[in-house]
């Protein structure tokens, strides 16, 4: 099985890589942080299906996913981006699911598993934010402490944890601790909390 990831978080790439091997311990997957680099992908390799996010570098596009259709690809888009209007576009398109970064993380996890047969599912978070903003996104405000944003900042500068438990002068136990306590206290898992953060902080900009 051949994915293709489209994220120009490095981050999440890695996250995202782990987690469709988990469900698929054999597939091979390539990944591409810019919209060229994807499109080359896709008209070089055979892929089954196509993890597409929406903005790269700040700019929203549709061609990964117009593409990935053309070329008879299944596409989950998975992104931050969650109004109606690209919700819309999506599913005039086709693509197997549009689910949002915020969300449930399990909504993502079925629809890898059942991409061969799901059609224009979209997220239960998507349906909700949809209707009560249909036009912007709402930016989410992580609920943060200092030590929480320091240890966000190293895990986005991808040192293996063991490496930033040293330079924090603290046990790799002691950090897993205080990473599952930032989920636990902002009701998500890593991946969700990471992306409403990196969205927080392009707003402030």
């Amino acid at each position: 099985m051949r994915v293709l990831i489209t994220e120009d978080q490095p981050i999440l790439i890695n996250i995202l890589s782990n987690f469709i091997l988990e469900i698929y311990p054999n597939a091979i997957i390539k990944s591409a942080t810019d919209i060229n680099t994807a499109i080359q992908f896709i008209k070089s390799f055979e892929f089954e299906i196509i993890l597409a996010d929406l903005d790269f570098n700040g700019e929203k596009r549709f061609s990964v996913v117009e593409l990935a259709k053309k070329n008879n690809i299944k596409c989950i888009i998975f992104t931050g981006h969650y109004n109606k209007a690209f919700i819309d576009k999506a599913l005039d398109i086709g693509v197997v699911a549009f689910i949002s970064k915020m969300g449930n993380i399990d909504d993502l996890r079925n629809a890898l598993i059942n991409y061969k047969t799901i059609e224009n599912f979209v997220c239960n978070f998507c349906r909700q934010q949809s209707i009560a903003s249909p036009i912007y996104n709402e930016i989410l405000i992580p609920d943060l402490n200092g030590n929480d944003e320091r240890i966000l900042n190293y895990l986005l500068s991808q040192k293996p944890r063991k490496n930033i438990a040293k330079e924090l002068e603290i046990t790799l136990n002691t950090l897993n601790t205080y990473i599952n306590r930032m989920t636990l206290k902002n009701n998500c898992n890593l991946v969700v909390l990471i992306q409403r953060y990196i969205i927080w902080k392009r707003s402030l900009k």
